[in-house]
């Protein structure tokens, strides 16, 4: 595959996870806004969101993208991703104030919810691969069969 593919793909995979850490992002910092009875989240906040959002996005294609499902050093690049992603989370939310006038206990509010967040994104990935690996073995010996009973 050209370089050109290559990274398109790994954009695409990078946005994907992006997105959804934006939103979740976005979502659970309104929810608690509006619980604790703020007004809403500033423009400012979204967009250090969506920084914050990007960086998670693209260390996690990064670290994980093309990761063995099967041993240690997956594990290891999960630890760290998620501690990359709680510091992006966490230092987001005091370095830009997404909750500047409210309790301080609402950044540790959102990064347990984070935290939950990130540890069940790894964990669909793995199910994912396992799923892929399943068809993949399947296939491989639906060929073999079809190419022996050719034979």
């Amino acid at each position: 595959m050209n370089w050109y593919k290559k990274m398109y793909v790994f954009a695409l995979n990078a946005k994907l996870t992006m997105g959804v850490f934006y939103v979740a992002i976005v979502f659970v910092t309104a929810v608690i806004t509006l619980c604790l009875g703020g007004t809403g989240v500033s423009a400012w906040s979204l967009l250090s969101m969506l920084l914050a959002a990007m960086l998670i996005g693209f260390s996690q294609e990064l670290l994980l993208g093309n990761a063995d499902f099967s041993g240690s050093v997956f594990f290891g690049r999960s630890i760290l991703w998620v501690v990359f992603s709680m510091a992006v989370t966490l230092g987001g939310a005091l370095i830009f104030r997404w909750f500047a006038a409210l309790p301080a206990w609402s950044v540790a509010v959102l990064g347990a919810v984070m935290l939950f967040g990130f540890i069940a994104m790894l964990v669909s990935q793995k199910f994912e691969w396992e799923a892929d690996a399943i068809g993949l073995n399947r296939d491989l010996r639906q060929y073999q069969n079809d190419v022996h009973e050719q034979q």
